[in-house]
């Protein structure tokens, strides 16, 4: 069987995963790639696949999961780091904002700052980033 991409399909078979699929799911992204050990027989199902579980993964994520979370932003999927940016919104706290920040200067990537900007948004109402920025002469932006 291979399955055709079809717009957003992904996200509504994920939304039937449920917290008895959590640990299948947490252990597809826990490997160091993605695939880990699992044997597909159809590879033309791979990018599906990871994308059904990014989406399950981002909703059932838990605290203990930042470290994988953190990962999945730098996968090169945008539909995996946005499932990893919707973990982050639901399970972080304030001392992420600090983590991702710092990871953001290491590697220029776009996901954390788009989760940077969520977690902003979460905790100070858009006004955090303000913070940091004052922190950097006009010379020495980080971006």
């Amino acid at each position: 069987l291979t399955l055709s991409y079809h717009a957003f399909i992904h996200e509504k078979i994920a939304n039937l995963a449920d917290e008895f699929d959590y640990v299948l799911i947490r252990n597809f992204f826990n490997n160091t790639s993605a695939r880990g050990d699992w044997s597909m027989n159809n590879y033309s199902n791979e990018y599906l696949m990871e994308l059904i579980m990014a989406c399950a993964f981002g909703r059932l994520a838990r605290q203990n999961d930042k470290p994988i979370i953190i990962r999945m932003l730098e996968h090169n999927f945008w539909t995996v780091q946005n499932a990893a940016i919707r973990a982050l919104e639901k399970i972080s706290d304030q001392s992420d904002i600090d983590l991702l920040f710092e990871l953001f200067l290491n590697n220029k990537n776009e996901a954390f700052i788009k989760a940077l900007r969520i977690l902003d948004k979460k905790y100070y109402y858009g006004d955090g980033v303000n913070r940091y920025l004052n922190n950097f002469e006009p010379d020495n932006l980080p971006f």
